[in-house]
């Protein structure tokens, strides 16, 4: 669920605030890959109007957990990482 599609379905619901929210989200527009089921979910929300405060707390958990596994925090976590730190250090 990209955020041009969080955009459009979130204005899709509350319309009132449209240009408001499409104006906060484009710069903070990233692509995020969302498993099937998650997605199908939040869509089926949005197209029955089921929304409330908890619609993305399924995407929220994968996005948490996709971040917490990146091979970023790995590398600060590495040996030659730490090695490097160390050596600044002195």
């Amino acid at each position: 669920f990209c955020g041009v599609e969080r955009v459009v379905a979130t204005t899709t619901v509350f319309p009132e605030n449209s240009k408001k929210l499409k104006e906060n989200l484009e710069p903070w527009e990233q692509k995020v890959f969302l498993p099937f089921g998650v997605r199908q979910v939040i869509e089926k929300k949005i197209q029955e109007k089921d929304v409330d405060i908890s619609l993305f707390d399924e995407a929220i958990k994968h996005v948490e957990q996709v971040l917490r596994n990146d091979p970023y925090v790995r590398f600060l976590q590495s040996p030659q990482y730490l090695n490097l730190l160390a050596k600044l250090k002195n």
